[in-house]
């Protein structure tokens, strides 16, 4: 063989391999094309996109927000409460912004008024929610809510009331005394209605309700325990006017004031949660 073309015989095979090698990027293989393309959906089965949430009737823009612990971290950490517990700190937080902004605090009793009278709550209205009855909600939430001198309402199943971790009967009152908080009836002992009998329900709801009365608070406002809606007819036979889901959303309307809305609100600053 030609000694030249010893010589040139491997420049030749690498500007060979890499021509192949520029044809391979530019051509990928017929699987790798596959794995690239977005899946082909027929026209028949293609998914339609999510409606938009339609409300019907009269409805106001009024945020809802809910809280279960308020505490330091260090001591939801101590007690593996983290999970549902805003750092008082960001509490504070919280409604020196609301403050900052001008909303003004209303109860859901106010709201459900508003709705069921097709009028107008005072401008940039919010209500605040805390569920429960933890005792925080006494020690640390309320002292908070008297700094700023904003208004919330306690969700209280009443049967819990005087337990480790919950408030007392006497500390709720004091709270009431405030006149910073109402109370709304979440049952005797947080039961989940969806999964009683009748029997059950009456007992909940009732013994609560009477036991709520017996301090001066008789109120027409429900809050699901978990988030079940369910027994509202029974509820508005018991002269219940609205009652509190865990339903996400801002807007309420009368077509659903037994199913408000409410916005589950953490450790970020509100306005990541649109307020």
């Amino acid at each position: 063989m030609n000694r030249k073309l010893i010589y040139f015989l491997p420049v030749f095979l690498s500007i060979l391999s890499l021509v192949s090698l520029l044809n391979a990027s530019a051509n990928p293989h017929p699987s790798e094309v596959l794995a690239q393309k977005e899946p082909v959906v027929e026209p028949s089965t293609a998914p339609s996109p999510s409606p938009e949430p339609e409300f019907t009737g009269f409805c106001l823009q009024v945020p809802i927000l809910m809280y279960h612990h308020i505490q330091p971290w260090s001591q939801a950490k101590a007690k593996w409460q983290t999970a549902f517990t805003v750092d008082s700190d960001t509490f504070d937080a919280h409604l020196a912004y609301l403050k900052s902004k001008g909303y003004t605090t209303i109860s859901t009793s106010q709201l459900a008024q508003s709705l069921i009278n097709h009028s107008s709550p005072p401008a940039k209205s919010i209500v605040i929610t805390l569920d429960d009855g933890y005792q925080d909600a006494y020690t640390y939430a309320l002292p908070i809510l008297q700094k700023y001198q904003m208004h919330a309402d306690f969700l209280i199943p009443t049967g819990l009331l005087n337990n480790p971790d919950y408030m007392s009967g006497d500390q709720l009152k004091a709270a009431l005394s405030t006149g910073l908080i109402s109370t709304i009836n979440h049952t005797y002992s947080h039961t989940n209605l969806g999964a009683v009998n009748q029997e059950k329900i009456s007992f909940e709801v009732l013994t609560a309700k009477k036991q709520l009365a017996d301090i001066g608070q008789n109120t027409t406002i429900f809050g699901y325990p978990y988030g079940a809606v369910t027994a509202t007819k029974f509820l508005q036979e018991n002269d219940y006017i609205a009652a509190l889901s865990t339903i996400q959303g801002q807007t309420q309307c009368d077509s659903f004031i037994m199913s408000l809305n409410r916005t589950r609100v953490g450790n970020s600053q509100l306005s990541a949660y649109g307020i």
